[in-house]
């Protein structure tokens, strides 16, 4: 009889600061539910340090969540037959941070610099797309996003960013998204940006709002 084939699932822990973990019980969701992976427990860097906890071999497939005792974050965690998935949990006055459950090795190093203060999260906000869609931070999240400023009717700086645009979009990893965001709430409607769009070429995300949510997007 063929066994499954697995991968094995690292949980490492950091935090803003160091501190200390008491016992808890580590699970995950799949398609059957909830599976308890472990239990974790002891002391912990402040980040960009981490410290592995648990080391345990996982069905493959593909999970949507995480729990820390009582305490669950939805993610995608991908199990490869014979990779490592590091799994990089944030911890504050011995609990999990709200969100804080990152997935793969490029999320756990976005983790960490989130963790140690290097990079910040972006404050909500919620934008439309040139299709009038809801642009807003559940629709980028985990994505890793380059914005720039720029409204139709600038015709001296905004047009050298589009073609640097142009040319990102034929390098970049399909996991980065490019977005630009006008600055004129008045001219770039929508439907504006829709035909800027069309006009252009661009497949990129184009992104607007009423005068106030904007202003909250760009302050500094």
């Amino acid at each position: 009889m063929l066994r499954p084939q697995a991968g094995t699932v690292v949980i490492a822990a950091a935090g803003r600061t160091a501190g200390t973990l008491e016992t808890t019980q580590v699970r995950l969701h799949g398609t059957a539910g909830w599976a308890p992976l472990g239990t974790i427990s002891g002391q912990f860097p402040a980040a960009p340090g981490q410290r592995e906890l648990l080391a345990v071999s996982v069905t493959a497939g593909i999970y949507d969540g995480v729990s820390l005792g009582a305490e669950t974050v939805s993610v995608r965690v991908t199990v490869s037959s014979g990779q490592v998935e590091p799994i990089l949990l944030g911890i504050d006055d011995g609990r999990l941070i709200p969100g804080a459950v990152y997935a793969g090795n490029d999320e756990l190093n976005l983790g960490l610099g989130e963790l140690s203060g290097k990079f910040v999260a972006m404050p909500p906000f919620a934008l439309q797309d040139q299709d009038g869609h809801a642009f807003d931070n559940e629709r980028v999240a985990g994505r890793d996003l380059i914005i720039a400023a720029f409204n139709t009717t600038c015709h001296e700086t905004c047009p050298l960013y589009t073609a640097l645009f142009f040319q990102l979009q034929r390098n970049l990893p399909g996991g980065v998204a490019l977005v630009e965001v006008t600055t004129d709430p008045i001219t770039d409607t929508p439907a504006t940006l829709n035909r800027y769009a069309q006009s252009i070429g661009a497949k990129w995300t184009f992104a607007t709002a009423s005068r106030e949510p904007l202003q909250a997007f760009w302050k500094p």
